[in-house]
């Protein structure tokens, strides 16, 4: 009896040991792939940032060269009125085309007179959104006195009823 004792008491060790043993390299094994994906997240992450980060420095830099080369436009110092070809609306849609990304221009004067020119080519959504014509490629919003008018041009900057 003594020997089958002793050989239980050998197993139960040795089952212990490599119970053990196995526990602690699963836990090593978990610890250390969990601070592997926590560091390579972080550092994908940041890399991520510094690239918004630069993408928008670049497009800020672009908006703020458009922005200073129209500030002294002597097109946008006349009078806002319902005519829908004012002046601007040239300068404003050839900047568009050029910059195919930004969605509209605009200028407003002290009395609150408002003049916009929004990019709808290939933009479905705003063709719905502001119920046009399927021709057209260019919007005109004008407010003056909170009256508010929509104007549709085609590409030859032709308007649309």
């Amino acid at each position: 009896m003594q020997k089958i004792f002793i050989r239980a008491s050998i197993l139960s060790v040795m089952l212990i040991l490599f119970g053990i043993v196995a526990f602690s390299l699963l836990f090593f094994q978990y610890y250390f792939s969990q601070k592997l994906a926590l560091e390579s997240t972080h550092n994908t992450f940041k890399l991520i940032s510094k690239n918004i980060t630069e993408h928008l420095k670049v497009k800020g830099q672009h908006t703020s060269k458009i922005l200073s080369a129209k500030r002294g436009h002597e097109a946008l110092k006349g009078p806002i009125s319902f005519k829908v070809k004012h002046p601007a609306l040239q300068d404003f849609v050839q900047t568009l085309q050029i910059n195919p990304n930004l969605y509209a221009i605009y200028f407003a004067q002290q009395d609150g007179h408002f003049y916009e020119v929004v990019n709808m080519q290939n933009k479905p959504q705003l063709l719905q959104t502001y119920h046009a014509p399927a021709q057209t490629a260019w919007l005109v919003i004008t407010i003056i006195n909170n009256q508010q008018q929509l104007a549709f041009l085609d590409a030859q900057l032709e308007p649309l009823f």
